[in-house]
């Protein structure tokens, strides 16, 4: 992992908060063109790959840790609403702003399209 101090630099970067954000911004742009060109090193994309899924796994702890401290403090069991809708599938394609339904959820309404034009 010592190969990769600056990748892991570089990532880390891209991860604050500043006010001034063209570093953060260019360090996000970096780690993107990183992982996604098709003729760079595979093991720096392997790399940035696992540290990235590492990050969403922490996150998802964490949250998961701070729902379960929220039901014990209000002492509340979830809900069979609730389990049904974590069991759903996230929408994928068009989907409404305000509820994101779309096709999947309710495939036999229509979606309507709303356009804002200026003059």
């Amino acid at each position: 992992m010592e190969k990769y101090g600056l990748v892991k630099a570089i990532y880390q970067l891209s991860t604050q908060k500043f006010k001034d954000n063209k570093p953060v911004l260019l360090s996000y742009s970096i780690i993107k063109i990183l992982q996604t060109n098709k003729y760079g090193d595979p093991a720096t994309k392997s790399f940035i790959e696992s540290t990235l899924s590492a990050k969403k796994k922490q996150q998802a702890q964490k949250a998961a840790l701070a729902k379960s401290r929220t039901q014990k403090r209000f002492q509340m069991k979830p809900s069979p609403f609730l389990k049904k809708m974590s069991e759903m599938k996230e929408e994928t394609g068009p989907k409404c702003v305000t509820c994101e339904d779309g096709y999947l959820t309710k495939p036999a309404e229509i979606l309507g399209l709303y356009v804002f034009s200026k003059k």
